[in-house]
């Protein structure tokens, strides 16, 4: 380790070995500073999707000005004996990560908890306010860390690992890309989409591993709902704050870092906010995700509702003066009717429930390669909800991974059927008949995917490749320079 790396930095011990990248502690002689060297190799192990994320990291750092970020120094390839490939250069943060602080037995008590928590969503409300935005992705444990207590600090928090980061000039080479950790990735990076109230549920998902030194994913229920309250003691406000974060529905979740602050810093402040508004943001980002329910407190709401309703039809009738088994007999039919309707109400809010719990199991087995469980998970769930156009889009991608384009197209009709205006269904309907040969109906999907997001790249590339394969080279260049011009770093391209 005596040599120079580059004639200027200094080799001390290595910090981590996978088969693709190493990990380097080392000296830079110019700032006369300890730096980190990451390297990607160029080896049997190397993988283009690798590179891109490798070239994130690099790129993305350099643009933020952040104490509480590493800096980029330098970006480089090498091929000198001991490097070949590109290696990437940050400034060291001497600290360790929350997972090894846990494993070496800290302990975190709530205002601990609160400190992490503000300091993160610090850097979030940073991150989510540059233009474009950064969406960090990957918030978790091990990418979060925290130098050693100083009196009632808690100690200095830093973000690491830019590598998942995605912002609205990447997402067209990301936008299926299902990034993230499972139990800390919230679910609708499950489909490819990520928006900054993402990183507030990894952020939330942290913290429940803060306080009770267990993974989420183990802390959850049949229904996906997290089942972390009984294995700590956190104040009422602090726990229900903790559980909008992590809310599965995205349309209920805190919809900023800075609303989040908000209510973290005001106990008393009501948790509950304007849902038709953020339903229709969440359209702006074309987000799709059925909505939770609460069955507990919609019985607790109809059983009110019967006997207001039963107390109203008393009232009249008495009013009226209508004979005792009269009475009797509009008291029955009116029950029966309203009984019928909370019927009808609670079996829907049940359904529902239910069936994105299924989805919820699908999505992590996609993200497990697991494809033939998740189809069967997605047929589960579509049981429940026929007319669900999101579940028959899963189904159909995790045909597509299977390559049984036929299967996949007939899902892919279905939810095309049931909502026509979605980008991502004609898209991945024109990739399946691509993989068939059948370039003629791709191109008129590829048409309509364009015709609703033209700004995406993906479908730009791969407009081109159908291009191709009706020999309109021409056309397929023009196409192929529109998908670079979106995305320039765009290596599949």
């Amino acid at each position: 380790m005596d040599s120079l790396i580059h004639g200027r930095y200094k080799l001390l011990e290595q910090l981590r070995d996978k088969p693709d990248r190493q990990t380097w502690l080392a000296f830079d002689k110019e700032i006369e500073q300890k730096v980190v060297i990451k390297e990607l190799r160029f080896d049997a192990s190397f993988e283009w999707n690798t590179l891109k994320q490798f070239e994130r990291e690099a790129k993305i750092p350099k643009n933020l000005d952040h104490p509480q970020i590493p800096k980029l120094i330098d970006f480089l390839e090498l091929d000198d004996g001991k490097f070949n490939g590109f290696i990437l250069i940050q400034t060291y943060i001497d600290a360790p990560s929350l997972t090894e602080s846990i494993q070496a037995g800290r302990m975190f008590n709530a205002s601990d908890i609160q400190q992490i928590a503000k300091s993160v969503l610090d850097i979030f409300s940073y991150l989510h306010s540059l233009h474009p935005s950064v969406i960090h992705r990957d918030i978790k444990p091990s990418n979060i860390l925290l130098s050693d207590r100083s009196g009632n600090h808690v100690g200095q928090v830093y973000l690491v690992d830019f590598g998942s980061v995605q912002t609205p000039i990447a997402k067209g080479t990301d936008t299926f890309t299902i990034v993230g950790s499972y139990g800390y990735m919230a679910p609708e990076q499950f489909i490819g989409r990520a928006v900054p109230a993402s990183d507030l549920y990894g952020l939330g998902a942290t913290l429940i591993y803060l306080a009770t030194g267990q993974h989420p994913a183990d802390l959850m229920t049949e229904s996906y709902n997290s089942d972390w309250r009984k294995h700590l003691s956190l104040s009422p406000h602090l726990a229900d704050w903790v559980k909008k974060l992590t809310e599965p529905d995205l349309s209920r979740r805190f919809r900023s870092a800075e609303e989040a602050i908000e209510h973290l810093k005001k106990p008393s402040a009501n948790l509950q906010q304007n849902t038709s508004e953020t339903v229709s943001r969440l359209s702006a980002h074309n987000i799709l995700l059925p909505g939770s329910t609460f069955p507990f407190l919609r019985i607790i709401g109809t059983a009110f509702l019967v006997v207001s309703s039963l107390s109203v039809i008393v009232f009249i009738l008495y009013s009226l003066a209508i004979p005792q088994w009269n009475l009797l007999g509009c008291l029955l039919g009116g029950g029966l009717i309203i009984g019928d309707l909370i019927y009808r109400s609670l079996s829907s809010s049940f359904r529902n429930y239910h069936s994105l719990a299924w989805q919820r199991r699908g999505a992590a087995l996609v993200k497990l390669k697991k494809y033939d469980e998740a189809i069967d998970r997605y047929d589960r769930a579509i049981k429940l909800q026929p007319n669900n156009s999101l579940i028959w889009r899963k189904r159909g991608f995790a045909l597509q991974e299977l390559k049984r384009y036929e299967e996949a197209l007939v899902c892919f009709d279905r939810a095309i059927e049931l909502d026509p205006d979605v980008s991502w269904v004609w898209g991945q309907r024109g990739f399946a008949l691509l993989n068939l040969e059948r370039y003629e109906e791709a191109l008129v999907c590829f048409d309509r995917t364009i015709e609703l997001d033209p700004d995406y790249s993906w479908a730009w590339g791969k407009r081109g490749y159908v291009l191709q394969g009706l020999k309109r080279y021409e056309e397929a260049l023009d196409c192929f320079d529109r998908a670079i011009e979106l995305t320039p770093n765009g290596s599949w391209v």
